[in-house]
Formats: structure tokens, C-alpha cells, sequence
């Protein structure tokens, strides 16, 4: 994830879509932990 962003938006302020990403990705990698 680029910097910038972390910098802008601290992860208490993240605006819902880059929530929604971020717990995507988590999920994502979960999944693939869960499955190996």
C-alpha cells in the first residue's frame, strides 16, 4: 500500500471503501492460509 495514503488516512479515519479493501485483502490471505 502506498504511503501516502497511510499518511492521509490514519486507519481509525480510513474512508469505508479502503476499509472494505483492506479486510478484502485480509480475508484473501486468511483464506489461503486456511486452505494450504
Amino acid at each position: 500500500m502506498p504511503e501516502g495514503i497511510t499518511a492521509t488516512y490514519p486507519w481509525e479515519q480510513a474512508p469505508e471503501a479502503h476499509r472494505r479493501l483492506e479486510n478484502r485483502e485480509t480475508q484473501g490471505k486468511l483464506a489461503l492460509l486456511h486452505n494450504s
